[in-house]
């Protein structure tokens, strides 16, 4: 996904990109969006202009969340002028309850069992030490109030 950035739209018929949600859900004036890496450890945004998005479950697609895009459509550029994916039809997305993961965390993005919650929201971490990171160099205070 990493280097067709670099090129023009391109819709890749017939291909599955199997991603996980890294980020808060982000709500646009008429999308949805999340921010996912693939099985590269690529990064990008997947923005759903679909009436339809409703019919997920915020569940489905929160963080930690597995999914699979059929027929990916790699836009060049967005609005805003960099790439990212296009999700016009909700059925070309396929949610993986059962690979859900949301012991991973919110600051280095490991997967831990023993993960702690933030205090003033539901958001989780691996150690106490990456908590305090979030707060001190992401701002995390100002997410959660806290």
């Amino acid at each position: 996904m990493k280097n067709s950035c670099d090129n023009e739209d391109t819709i890749f018929e017939g291909g599955v990109l199997n991603v996980t949600v890294i980020d808060d859900i982000f709500y646009g004036v008429n999308t949805i969006g999340l921010v996912v890496e693939d099985e590269k450890a690529d990064v990008t945004r997947v923005l759903f202009y679909t009436p339809n998005i409703r019919y997920l479950s915020v569940n489905d697609i929160a963080y930690g969340c597995r999914l699979s895009i059929v027929n990916p459509h790699l836009r060049v550029p967005m609005a805003d002028g960099y790439c990212g994916l296009r999700v016009d039809n909700i059925n070309s997305i396929i949610p993986h309850k059962e690979l859900k993961n949301s012991n991973r965390c919110r600051f280095c993005g490991k997967e831990n069992e023993n993960i702690i919650e933030c205090p003033r929201c539901p958001r989780m971490y691996c150690s106490q030490v990456c908590l305090n990171r979030d707060k001190k160099e992401m701002n995390h205070g100002f997410v959660c109030g806290g």
